[in-house]
């Protein structure tokens, strides 16, 4: 199908209506937040296929900002979301799609083309490689359910005590691959989207916190040293120092190294990379910016 276009749309409203439309006809789940949200749950920047006046794809790009193993910062362009009705398949479009993504990415100065997947022939094929994940998966000698009084859901926090949390992530020190939050409520990486989300708990300390996700420890702020009862799997950087606290605490491996949890829905990191001499040969992506 050469007269297939691809167009950048940016994060036009009609334009991510359409990529809307496409995503819910693929993806169950995206029917569910059509359901739900009636517009894109998040900002993306959307590059849209047509076929005349019909759009029959789409591939989402989500902007952010990590560390490097040595604290200089790297721009990320994350594919969040990839679409092609199911009439247009084999015809090369996803292609079209993600070359047109990697053509914007390089020309506005971004390092890496991140993405998950379980479709690793598909992006392999387009320039994507598995990518080492400097992050290992730890569970607790004793398994509990029972998180008490030390784990917290989101919407019994305070305001106060949420501004406390921004400020301690803000303020800790780099961590390779730790994602610079935003502020902004429509940002997919944004404090807004995380304390929203249904499955968040955390736990405040006095110099910080732990965040957990899907019963899963995803991230540690500040120097706590204790392990409070109640969550029994994490899923953290080995750079991160309360790597160092769980196992001295006897939490054990629970997978092999590079093999991801059950939280990553069985797909894997990929990354497409633009600037060879930036990235590192292994980076954290962390369970909170699973996109």
């Amino acid at each position: 199908m050469d007269d297939i276009e691809v167009i950048f749309t940016g994060d036009d409203p009609g334009a991510q209506q359409m990529a809307l439309n496409v995503l819910a006809r693929c993806f169950s789940v995206w029917a569910e937040r059509r359901r739900i949200f009636k517009r894109f749950p998040f900002r993306e920047l959307s590059f849209i296929a047509k076929d005349g006046d019909k759009c029959c794809g789409h591939l989402g790009l989500i902007p952010m900002e990590t560390y490097g193993n040595d604290g200089t910062l790297i721009r990320l362009a994350g594919v969040a979301s990839v679409a092609v009705l199911p009439e247009y398949r084999s015809c090369g479009i996803a292609g079209k799609l993600c070359q047109a993504a990697t053509c914007w990415a390089e020309e506005n100065g971004f390092d890496a083309l991140p993405l998950y997947t379980s479709l690793i022939r598909v992006y392999e094929k387009n320039g994507w490689q598995i990518f080492p994940v400097e992050m290992s998966a730890l569970k607790a000698p004793d398994a509990t359910s029972d998180t008490g009084n030390f784990w917290r859901t989101s919407d019994s926090l305070s305001e106060k005590e949420k501004s406390f949390i921004i400020h301690c992530y803000m303020n800790m020190p780099p961590l390779p691959g730790r994602i610079i939050r935003l502020t902004d409520d429509y940002a997919a990486n944004s404090w807004h989207r995380l304390f929203n989300k249904d499955d968040c708990l955390i736990h405040l300390a006095e110099s910080g916190y732990i965040l957990a996700l899907d019963g899963v420890i995803a991230e540690v702020c500040g120097k706590i040293t204790a392990v409070p009862p109640g969550i029994s799997k994490a899923f953290l950087s080995i750079h991160d120092p309360y790597y160092n606290v769980l196992q001295n605490a006897g939490w054990l491996p629970d997978l092999p190294p590079q093999q991801l949890p059950e939280c990553w829905d069985g797909e894997v990191v990929m990354m497409k990379i633009l600037s060879p001499g930036k990235i590192p040969s292994g980076i954290f992506f962390p369970l909170a910016h699973k996109f």
